[in-house]
């Protein structure tokens, strides 16, 4: 019996983003260094070696260790089962915790490369490890958390935190600034949106390599009882499809007419509605 080959396009999620990929000038000199750092470890086989040098990241050489050492973690605690995942858990944390303590002779180089980063995220870190030992008892238990409980533990360890207090390296930025409830809210909805990203763009690699994925899609087609294509794009009943696509289309009209009223009214700035509109 053939398996029915399913074919599901990507959505391309970020089409309208303003900001557009640019890479940093330092890039390759960064790269370089960091890629020659962490190949000295010899954490990967040969073929997973060549798999992370096809990949690229742009980030000065700071960020691309902290990259490294995420990639290399998760690719251990993907598919570990609970008591390793804790296990490794435990020796990243406590290799953060004590940099300058020796390592014990024959640990997974986990600990290596997590000591010799060290700079910085060492508070975040204990807690995405912590919540990668979760999603490995997920995986053992074979059980789909609820979407809640999928949502809280994926917002740990997609591991954005760190990777944001990377972008303040340069910059000496007061703490009112990254408390701020606007700032703070930009960075939740950035993590959201980096997660939605990853587990789309992840979903058939790790269909294809384990039972129950711990991916948003696996969650919401199992608790909305829905297909694949359902869980990346909300449809409807053909009876109310039309009816729910002009409601949508309606929303978003109004905000666009809600702020175009406001300068062709009058009502705010008179007979220099048309001026002040175009000069603002």
């Amino acid at each position: 019996m053939t398996q029915e080959t399913l074919v599901y396009h990507l959505p391309d999620t970020l089409k309208e983003w303003p900001w557009p990929r640019r890479i940093n000038r330092h890039h390759e000199e960064a790269k370089a260094e960091s890629d020659a750092w962490f190949r000295s470890f010899k954490a990967f086989s040969v073929e997973s070696q060549k798999a992370f040098d096809r990949c690229d990241f742009t980030q000065l050489r700071t960020a691309c260790d902290m990259t490294n050492l995420f990639f290399v973690f998760d690719e251990y605690t993907d598919s570990a089962a609970t008591h390793l995942a804790r296990h490794y858990a435990d020796v990243v944390i406590d290799a953060l915790r004590n940099p300058f303590k020796k390592r014990p002779d024959g640990e997974v180089v986990l600990g290596a490369i997590a000591q010799e980063f060290w700079a910085r995220g060492i508070q975040t870190a204990s807690a995405n490890s912590q919540r990668l030992v979760h999603q490995a008892q997920y995986r053992d238990l074979h059980v789909v958390p609820s979407i809640e409980t999928y949502l809280q533990i994926r917002r740990q360890t997609i591991g954005v935190y760190p990777s944001f207090a990377m972008i303040e390296l340069p910059y000496d930025l007061p703490a009112y600034v990254v408390n701020h409830p606007v700032v703070q809210d930009l960075a939740r909805l950035s993590r959201d949106l980096i997660i939605l990203d990853n587990d789309i763009l992840s979903y058939n690699k790790e269909q294809a390599s384990e039972e129950i994925p711990h991916n948003l899609i696996t969650v919401v087609m199992y608790y909305e009882q829905c297909n694949l294509y359902q869980a990346i794009i909300p449809t409807w009943d053909p009876s109310v499809a039309d009816m729910a696509n002009d409601y949508l289309e309606g929303i978003a009209n109004w905000v666009r007419s809600n702020n175009a009223w406001h300068f062709e009214s009058g009502r705010y700035f008179g007979d220099k509605s048309k001026e002040i509109e175009k000069s603002r």
